[in-house]
């Protein structure tokens, strides 16, 4: 095997001895992405990461296609084409409080959320993806499949340290 030495930017929860890579990196979000193309509607934007950007392997090429559409209906569509096999997991963190202005609702627990999705990502002890995938259980916490309100499905225990729902 290879072994690759990637950008170490934290520790573990686990062990603070031990260094770790988190979020690929210095993250993609600090990076400046070409618009490919755009409408009144939807942006397609592109990056392009070298082989070895962070200490990972292969070149890639990575897009993100952002669409509105009614009835107030955001679509964030990611995917990428690579060199050389690379681990590679895009997320959004789009903490939004789509009511941010009104000062009496300060939480999201009344937003709809729904992601199209049959599986997750497995995590540790620190948050970080293992090599699980899980099958989404109809019904679970879990379970986004069909929209509903943040706060019917909301775990404080399955989102990280100090999170609330406060803005």
């Amino acid at each position: 095997g290879v072994t690759y030495n990637t950008t170490v930017n934290g520790q573990s929860k686990v062990n603070p001895n031990i260094n770790v890579t988190f979020h690929g990196g210095i993250g993609f979000d600090y990076r400046n992405f070409s618009v490919l193309s755009h409408t009144e509607d939807s942006i397609l934007l592109h990056y392009f990461s070298p082989d070895g950007e962070n200490g990972f392997p292969g070149d890639v090429d990575f897009y993100v296609a952002h669409t509105v559409r009614e009835p107030a209906t955001w679509d964030v569509k990611m995917w990428a084409a690579f060199s050389k096999r690379t681990p590679f997991m895009p997320t959004t963190h789009l903490y939004l409080q789509l009511n941010a202005y009104n000062a009496s609702e300060p939480s999201i627990m009344n937003h709809t959320l729904f992601i199209n999705s049959t599986s997750y990502q497995g995590t540790d002890i620190n948050f970080f993806s293992t090599a699980d995938i899980i099958p989404i259980q109809k019904g679970s916490a879990e379970d986004w499949t069909t929209p509903k309100q943040i706060g019917e499905g909301y775990n404080v225990d399955q989102c990280g340290v100090n999170c609330t729902g406060e803005s």
